[in-house]
């Protein structure tokens, strides 16, 4: 495709967000190294009016993590560090089994580490003030899973990755990016600051839907960190990607882009910073970032010298968008598009489901059709079409670190009321749960009793809200009151209002009384809350 038409075709798919009342995004494309658009839609600063140019700084979330990779990669190739050592051994103070998961493990979310972003519930999700967001992760104790035996997505350990960093080359993480990285490549509108406030000029602003408008996006932590930092332009995205592709240094696409192995012996899809997949027949290379107000995505395509930049202001949909510009460039250089799940074709799965042993709360609802996927009772989404390889159901959910896949175990009947889902290679049983949901006012005896819990710093304690149950949270310094709904007499799923998805929280008792209330998150399973006085 000739560039003016490219140009022409691009342009046509951003159009609806080429707006003056809204945050927008901005596009960066090159091949072989050149850029073959730059584009940019929408506002910076809404109330403002200041439109958003296509090398406007935003903030870019997780694409963060594979510039904390390079820096351990690069330290590791001079000797000052290896990647095999454990966190403790850089990280002074850490108490109990989360000393010892692996730099490497750290970085391919291997190591079981349970993620501070997951206790900001606890607060109220109040911005977590300076120093807060270390503190959180230092106290851990407990793993999610021993280390190198599963996969789970962990800020968590970025976090302590980019204390390792710092500690090994004796300089803030965003100075030794800076000098290693950013300068020598010219990427001028890069920076890791160390905090999110004040604000830097000409950064644009971040914003979440506040109908009939629009209201400024939530800051999780006032410290900022490799986890998710970074604040970049698209333009410094494409350049950071040519120079990656063609390395051939220690710091290298071929370096970071490869699978993760286990001790069961799966591959996981997440490298170092990076994620490797094949879509329409090609292999991508990618990393996308979201938070509270901005997402962003980088695409890879090695073997068609090709990069892709999307980067919006807002909630917005980086992913979907940075896939159809892929379609909209390459063409019939792709495979045909294959139709996720549809519903018809399973209507047995519908329900919910809980897997005991992990915590995790999944289910499966029609989307006008198509079969939809939801975990913590968030929105549904769409699995992808796959194999039906050893039993398995033809589709899979991307989960981050690789595919989730389900079967019926043996010899369960299609539409039984156990099912099995693969957790980075290892099979686990759920249940299906009862759609009749048990009377609220059995948890009267159990109301105005406070629980505690050394690792979140926090307490709880169910209470009942015009008859429906509830969890209010008290943390260090901020609470919060969530509304909850009982799936079972041991059983409850709450949720925040301002975001989606939710939580479990398992209630323990000896003797008939309530001893403990046990909270499962995404990435943080088993925080137990033991029963205190009154």
């Amino acid at each position: 495709m000739a560039e003016q038409e490219l140009t022409a075709a691009l342009d046509g798919l951003f159009a609806p967000f080429r707006r003056a009342d809204a945050p927008g995004c901005t596009v960066a494309v090159a091949r072989g190294g050149r850029t073959v658009y730059r584009g940019a839609f929408g506002m910076a600063s809404v109330e403002q009016g200041v439109a958003l140019q296509a090398g406007t700084p935003m903030p870019v979330g997780s694409i963060s993590k594979q510039f904390v990779c390079a820096a351990l990669l690069l330290l590791a190739h001079e000797g000052a560090l290896s990647l095999e050592a454990p966190i403790g051994s850089l990280v002074e103070g850490l108490q109990g089994e989360q000393a010892s998961p692996t730099l490497r493990q750290l970085m391919t979310h291997t190591g079981g580490v349970r993620c501070y972003l997951d206790q900001w519930v606890f607060n109220g999700y109040v911005t977590l003030p300076a120093g807060m967001a270390e503190r959180i992760q230092r106290r851990q104790h407990a793993l999610n899973f021993a280390p190198g035996t599963g996969s789970s997505y962990s800020n968590g350990g970025y976090l302590l990755l980019s204390l390792a960093i710092e500690r090994a080359s004796g300089m803030p993480l965003g100075e030794f990016l800076a000098r290693r990285f950013f300068e020598p490549l010219s990427m001028t509108g890069t920076c890791l600051p160390p905090h999110r406030w004040p604000l830097r000029t000409g950064e644009a602003a971040t914003y979440l839907p506040s109908p009939p408008g629009w209201r400024h996006g939530i800051a999780i932590s006032d410290d900022l960190y490799g986890d998710g930092g970074l604040v970049s332009t698209a333009d410094d995205l494409l350049r950071w990607a040519t120079w990656l592709r063609t390395s051939t240094g220690p710091v290298a696409l071929s370096a970071m882009a490869l699978p993760t192995r286990l001790a069961n012996g799966f591959a996981s899809d997440y490298g170092l910073g990076l994620i490797t997949e094949r879509w329409r027949g090609l292999r991508v290379v990618q990393h996308a970032g979201g938070m509270p107000g901005a997402s962003s995505s980088l695409f890879m395509l090695p073997e068609e010298d090709l990069d892709v930049v999307v980067a919006f202001n807002r909630a917005g949909p980086a992913i979907g968008m940075g896939l159809k510009v892929i379609e909209t460039v390459l063409g019939a250089r792709l495979a045909a598009a294959v139709d996720g799940p549809r519903t018809q074709h399973h209507p047995t799965l519908l329900g919910r489901y809980v897997a005991e042993e992990s915590g995790l709360l999944f289910g499966f609802a029609d989307m006008d059709g198509a079969l939809g996927l939801s975990l913590f009772g968030g929105a549904p989404f769409a699995p992808d079409a796959a194999a039906p390889d050893d039993g398995m159901l033809p589709f899979v959910a991307d989960v981050g670190t690789g595919g989730m896949r389900f079967r019926w175990p043996e010899p369960s009947r299609p539409g039984g009321a156990l099912i099995e889902y693969r957790d980075a290679g290892t099979w686990r049983p759920a249940r299906r749960l009862d759609m009749d949901k048990p009377d609220p006012g059995s948890l009267s005896p159990d109301a105005c009793h406070w629980f505690h819990s050394g690792d979140a710093a926090a307490r709880v304690r169910l209470e009942l809200d015009g008859g429906q149950p509830a969890l209010r949270f008290q943390g260090e310094y901020g609470g919060a009151l969530y509304p909850a709904e009982l799936l079972e007499p041991e059983l409850l799923r709450f949720w925040p209002t301002a975001f989606p998805g939710g939580m479990l929280a398992r209630l323990g008792r000896r003797a008939g009384v309530l001893q403990a209330i046990v909270v499962s998150t995404s990435r943080t399973r088993r925080t137990v809350f033991e029963r205190g006085e009154g």
